[in-house]
């Protein structure tokens, strides 16, 4: 019997199919529609985030530890206190990983047996979306976005809609479903139309991390592990035949991840150089994003949202700082006349105080620094432009 999968937000909000048709809930009706029968779980919350790296090949139990090891420096946490689930690889040689808390993943299982759900499974939703290129998952008031294999975010739509703004991928695919929010009009997206069920028309794909592994895998009844020892036995032979190779392969990986390590913290130190030495990459990304997050209150986001508007299309940023009201943005404009034409944008913004202290020919273009502050007497910056 084929597994009945059911779409969770990490709250009390629930989506199945019944003879084809959508359904919606709470945990109770969804425990009452799995009528106690084992059910998947795509996941579409903001604790839960993918990625795709370049792993060894290696056995199951010292995959998931390498795999760990590789998103190291993405971790806020200790290596012991998140679960990190392995997918299988792709056909491009990346493998596909899910990571989440172990105490949010402890509170979530134990909610769902509680209300009697029988959870066999559970997926990341971004972790269904493609990871060849950035994709959007547009739902009623909830955004998945898939970064390639880079990273996911997750959450409502303003939250998740300046950080895209910010990204300002040159490339974006939107899976708009009937009532999902538009894309930002700064971003040069392509919209596709998917039903209202897309989330679970997606599940499952073959390469899914399933964040129940390891310490987190469903009990088997042990009857059903007989048939599969002689296949155990001769995996036993295969893999001490690999073992010396499979020990110079991780010896290879470390160094190339300490030489990828330093590479990263060379780049966060040069675009961050007030932060020092990197300690852990994710935690001090993660402080910079609670200082803008602070900053919806303080000016930080809106601030954010006026530049988006002033500066050309497509224009990368080479530092990047809020403090004490004020953000500041580094970048290289083309001529002088573009550094003209950018502040003439500037002058328009009424409730920013804008200043260019830097505009520097070097290299064939112009550097360029640029302050805003919220004017005197605004009491927010506006979103958007009037009519």
């Amino acid at each position: 019997m084929a597994l009945q999968y059911f779409r969770w937000d990490g709250a009390d909000a629930w989506q199945w199919l019944e003879r084809g048709a959508l359904r919606e809930g709470d945990t109770a009706a969804a425990a009452s529609a799995a009528g106690g029968e084992p059910v998947g779980v795509v996941l579409a919350a903001p604790q839960v985030w993918v990625s795709a790296q370049t792993l060894p090949r290696l056995p199951a139990a010292r995959l998931a530890r390498a795999a760990m090891f590789a998103l190291e420096d993405q971790l806020a946490s200790d290596l012991d206190a998140v679960q990190v689930a392995v997918g299988k690889r792709r056909a491009d040689g990346l493998t596909e990983l899910a990571v989440i808390g172990r105490a949010q993943l402890d509170a979530a299982l134990a909610r769902l047996r509680e209300a009697g759900l029988k959870v066999a499974g559970i997926t990341p939703l971004a972790a269904l979306l493609p990871v060849d290129a950035f994709t959007v998952l547009a739902e009623p008031d909830h955004l998945t976005a898939r970064l390639g294999a880079q990273a996911s975010l997750c959450g409502a739509p303003q939250q998740i809609g300046p950080l895209l703004e910010a990204l300002a991928p040159p490339s974006l695919r939107w899976l708009q479903t009937p009532g999902g929010p538009p894309p930002p009009p700064g971003l040069g997206a392509q919209i596709i139309e998917v039903p209202a069920e897309q989330a679970l028309c997606l599940a499952p794909t073959p390469a899914s991390p399933d964040l129940l592994q390891g310490a987190y895998a469903p009990a088997r009844p042990p009857g059903q592990w007989r048939p599969w020892r002689p296949a155990a036995v001769l995996a036993g032979l295969w893999l001490a035949l690999l073992l010396a190779g499979g020990l110079l392969e991780t010896a290879r990986l470390g160094r190339q991840n300490a030489a990828l390590r330093t590479a990263i913290g060379e780049e966060f130190t040069r675009l961050f150089p007030e932060e020092g030495r990197p300690v852990s990459l994710r935690a001090q990304a993660e402080r910079r994003l609670k200082l803008l997050d602070r900053g919806a209150r303080g000016g930080a986001l809106p601030l954010l949202a006026v530049a988006a508007r002033a500066l050309p299309p497509g224009q990368i940023l080479t530092a990047l700082d809020y403090r004490d009201g004020a953000l500041t943005l580094e970048f290289g404009l083309p001529d002088v006349a573009a550094v003209e034409a950018l502040r003439t944008r500037l002058a328009a913004e009424r409730a920013v105080k804008a200043d260019l202290p830097m505009a520097v020919a070097e290299g064939g273009v112009v550097r360029t620094r640029l302050v805003l502050r919220p004017a005197p007497g605004a009491s927010a910056v506006a979103t958007q432009e009037e009519p």
